[in-house]
This record gives structure tokens, C-alpha cells and sequence, in this order.
């Protein structure tokens, strides 16, 4: 549950209500398979009183620059209820600045202040290869802080996928053989965008109110 309100957001998912989502990000929001696609289903089978509608605006290898360029052209052109930012991962992998990505995504919060849309930050996805190369901890440290905005929260993917893979064994890079690995993944995208789902919709009503 996000631990900060999202009332643009919460606005949204009053009964019978609309929702447009706009996501940002790297491969894994670019991705035909990836978490968005469960988020959908998620959020459709939970509230079908909804209306919704998923812009997606995201590229391989795409950094937090990039994604700031993404979310500018596309607020120009369109209104949404909540952005949806995956970003941090290129920015490490690339050994960026976190003072940069900090500079970066505020400039973003604040063109989707003055939009008028709720704003979730995604931290990047657990990896024990990223865990043994890269320092992510600068990069969450930037995530949090940009955080604690009005009408702005972080989905802790890292979290979520780190206890996933030494809980309940959804973890790409032991299985065992390709298939499996490629199974694994499907199974990770898929209980991201689900817990994404849920964590949304945690900031309004839960279900359409009952037919007086």
C-alpha cells in the first residue's frame, strides 16, 4: 500500500470512474510481455466499472533523461490520472550521477504536479547480478526522497522481487535451463503487475459501491 495519498488517482477510481495510466520506462515497461500486461488484467477483472486506458512510452535501454523527454511529449498530448515511472536501473548500470537522476525525475514530478495527475515511481527490478556489480543504494535513496511528494509514491519492485526469489523461488537467474528461466520471468512480470494492480487500487475504493 502506497504510504503516500493519491488523490488524483483515488478521484480516478471512484465507481463507474476512468482511468488513464501513462508508463514510463526502460525494457521491462517496453516489454510485450512484461508487468503492464498483468497490471491490465489485474485492474480490469478487480473493477470492471472501470474504464481504462494504458499509454505506454518506453524503450530498451532508455535512461531517466530519456524517460523525462517520453513523459513531456506525452503529457503535451494527452491527459492522464496517474503516470506510471519505472526508472533508476539504466541510470546505475551506466554509473549516472545520482545527483543527475535526482535533478531528473524532480524536473518529471513536477510536470505531472502541474498536470494534474498522480505520479508512482517503480524502483528497478531485483537481480543478484545488479546486486553484485552495482550500488543501487544512491539510486533507491533518490526514488525515496522524490517520493514524499504531494500525490506522489514508490512501488517497491525491488523489495517485492528480492523476498520472491529467496521465498517462493520466482527467480530468473537460478533456474534451471532456458525454458524454466523463460518461465520464471513470465511468472515475475506476471506478480509484479498483479501486486502493481493491488497497490493502485489500494488508493481508492476497493469495489463499485453497492446499487442503493
Amino acid at each position: 500500500v502506497a504510504d503516500q495519498a493519491l488523490p488524483r488517482l483515488a478521484a480516478a477510481l471512484r465507481p463507474g470512474g476512468s482511468l488513464s495510466i501513462l508508463a514510463i520506462g526502460s525494457a521491462s515497461t517496453a516489454a510485450a510481455q512484461g508487468y503492464l500486461v498483468a497490471l491490465r488484467a489485474a485492474l480490469t477483472a478487480a473493477r470492471p466499472d472501470l474504464t481504462l486506458r494504458l499509454t505506454i512510452r518506453a524503450a530498451r535501454g532508455a535512461d531517466a533523461a530519456d524517460g523525462l523527454r517520453r513523459l513531456a511529449a506525452a503529457l503535451a498530448g494527452g491527459r492522464y490520472d496517474l503516470v506510471l515511472w519505472q526508472t533508476g536501473t539504466v541510470d546505475a548500470v551506466r554509473g549516472a550521477r545520482p545527483d543527475d537522476l535526482a535533478d531528473t525525475l524532480e524536473a518529471g514530478a513536477e510536470a505531472v504536479a502541474r498536470h494534474g495527475a498522480s505520479l508512482v515511481l517503480i524502483d528497478p527490478q531485483f537481480s543478484h547480478f545488479l546486486r553484485a556489480n552495482v550500488d543501487l543504494e544512491p539510486y533507491e535513496t533518490v526514488l525515496r526522497a522524490v517520493a514524499l511528494r504531494p500525490d506522489t509514491a514508490l512501488f517497491p519492485r525491488t523489495a517485492l522481487m528480492r523476498d520472491w526469489a529467496d521465498q517462493d523461488g520466482i527467480d530468473p537467474e537460478r533456474a534451471a535451463g532456458r525454458q524454466a528461466e523463460r518461465a520464471a520471468a513470465a511468472r515475475a512480470q506476471a506478480c509484479v503487475g498483479a501486486a502493481l494492480a493491488h497497490f493502485l487500487l489500494a488508493a481508492g475504493p476497493a469495489e463499485p459501491a453497492a446499487a442503493k
